[in-house]
């Protein structure tokens, strides 16, 4: 019964447009399925917007015409269908009209409703960012002209040709973060670092302002689909778990971790400091790339910034909470973010870091845990992007420490089969001059130190002092290089703990 009276009462309010063609219903109209029915709950949560209230809860718009093309529904000139778009009037003749129109209801976006409801059709649901565009643009509120500056606008296709526009489209891993169909997949899935999609190929529609902002509404500031803190870092951070090992993985992105000062290959022994940034940029991403200025009339007009650009802003350093005393906002944005040569300082390490990488020359350098490691400190402080600015401390500590502790020697992990117990095997070769391979097998992550001794039990050299993953590994012992002093002909013991498993074995240089 209660269907029916639904039923009923949406044909009576739709009589006029098949009598009359196209005019608007109202968002009262929706309400009758969109509240807590079958159709959702999208009425309620649009109740709670400022859409809702952009004509009655602003009292100067209600008497300026000039406005109404913002704060109005169906605002068209050239078509008589009531209210509104009749021309406002101090004393209006059509009361019931400018209900169904005023402020910004459902059918400004899904457009009016003719010959029934046609939820659903490519015509009636407009998710493209020129739907918002229509009155979020212009001086006040240049929401989508700067949009269009910004890499989001462009986030499905690829400067660089076809491959990649392909690949963000119709790869799972990649639509996520490239597409708007593809991010609402899984922007609520907290257990995937990376997409899991259905890629929508064709029809796809890049980083829209739907996809971070709810049209109908949601509890988090600006209408996020996530909180401020946390919308900006569901893609741009590393797709591995940052207490995992992740040398040797490719780091896509690595700004969330870099401005949390975690993520990068933390070497035995080194305290890796952070930044102020971490502790006092408390909405993170959004409180330096979506830096607002207010418009002012004038004379002379000073147009509106919104942020959505998403480039840096000077003024967000120079706020009154940070850098105001220091920060000169006549100059560049380069000299700017280098601040006290920040990334001056960074640039440095990551160039002195980058030649010693260079000098990996065969298959066997590139593959050491050595040069992975290093490399991977270098890779995470390249794809952060931000020359060292989002945690200049950390940023550092990963490059020096990578520095100070580059070898082509390091431990490599071997493709052979893992046995069920702890292996430290003999040297190879042995005799050896100068250099001989030390293997080990660990049958689970345990914590591993390989030391070398001479025949007195002086400590002559550590060759591994981490945590491994569970695997079979092999470390080569320099005898010519032995912290930096060349050891003499003679015996040399070599002794691997890991957990309660002690193995000591000797070995023998003949030079």
């Amino acid at each position: 019964m209660k269907g029916s009276i639904v039923v009923l009462l949406l044909l009576i309010a739709l009589l006029p447009a098949a009598l009359f063609g196209q005019t608007y219903s109202g968002a009262a109209l929706c309400s009758a399925c969109h509240t807590n029915g079958p159709g959702g709950t999208q009425y309620t949560s649009w109740s709670t917007t400022l859409h809702s209230q952009a004509f009655d809860s602003i009292a100067f718009i209600q008497n300026d015409p000039a406005c109404l093309p913002c704060h109005v529904t169906g605002w068209d000139t050239t078509v008589a269908n009531g209210g509104f778009d009749d021309y406002y009037r101090a004393n209006p003749q059509d009361q019931a009209g400018m209900t169904k129109t005023k402020n910004v209801q459902c059918e400004d976006c899904h457009g009016p409703v003719q010959f029934g409801v046609n939820h659903g059709t490519p015509s009636t649901i407009k998710p493209q960012a020129e739907t918002c565009g229509k009155c979020h643009e212009g001086e006040h509120h240049p929401h989508y002209s700067e949009w269009k500056m910004s890499r989001h606008a462009r986030s499905d296709s690829s400067d660089a040709g076809s491959f990649l526009t392909n690949m963000f489209r119709t790869d799972p891993n990649c639509s996520g973060c490239h597409t708007y169909q593809g991010f609402l997949q899984w922007v609520e899935d907290t257990v995937n670092l990376s997409p899991n999609v259905t890629p929508p190929g064709d029809a796809h529609l890049p980083m829209v302002c739907a996809t971070c902002h709810d049209p109908h509404g949601s509890p988090n500031v600006a209408q996020l689909r996530l909180d401020v803190t946390k919308i900006c870092t569901k893609c741009h951070n590393p797709e591995y778990n940052p207490d995992s090992a992740a040398v040797g993985q490719e780091v896509h992105h690595s700004t969330a971790y870099m401005f949390e000062g975690k993520g990068g290959y933390h070497y035995a022994g080194y305290t890796y400091n952070s930044s102020a940034h971490k502790f006092v940029v408390t909405k993170k991403c959004a409180e330096c790339h979506v830096s607002t200025a207010p418009y002012q009339a004038g004379p002379p007009v000073i147009p509106a910034a919104t942020g959505h650009t998403f480039d840096p802003s000077k003024r967000a350093c120079a706020s009154t909470f940070c850098h105001a005393a220091t920060i000169d906002t006549t100059q560049p944005e380069a000299v700017v973010f280098n601040y006290k040569r920040a990334q001056t300082v960074s640039d440095s390490l990551a160039n002195v870091l980058a030649g010693l990488l260079a000098t990996a020359t065969t298959n066997a350098d590139s593959q050491s845990l050595g040069f992975l490691r290093a490399k991977f400190n270098y890779d995470f402080y390249e794809a952060d992007g931000s020359r060292g600015v989002h945690n200049t401390a950390y940023a550092q500590g990963l490059l020096k420490s990578a520095i100070q502790n580059f070898s082509l020697t390091g431990v490599k992990q071997n493709d052979e089969p893992v046995p069920s117990t702890f292996v430290l095997k003999q040297n190879y070769p042995n005799p050896f001059n100068p250099s001989t391979i030390i293997s080990f097998s660990l049958p689970g992550k345990s914590m591993v130190k390989v030391d070398v001794y001479d025949v007195t039990g002086k400590l002559i050299s550590t060759l591994v002092n981490e945590s491994m993953d569970r695997g079979t590994y092999s470390v080569t012992w320099d005898g010519n290089d032995s912290r930096g002093v060349k050891v003499a002909s003679g015996v040399y013991l070599y002794k691997m703990q890991a957990g309660n498993f002690i193995s000591t074995k000797k070995m023998l240089m003949i030079k």
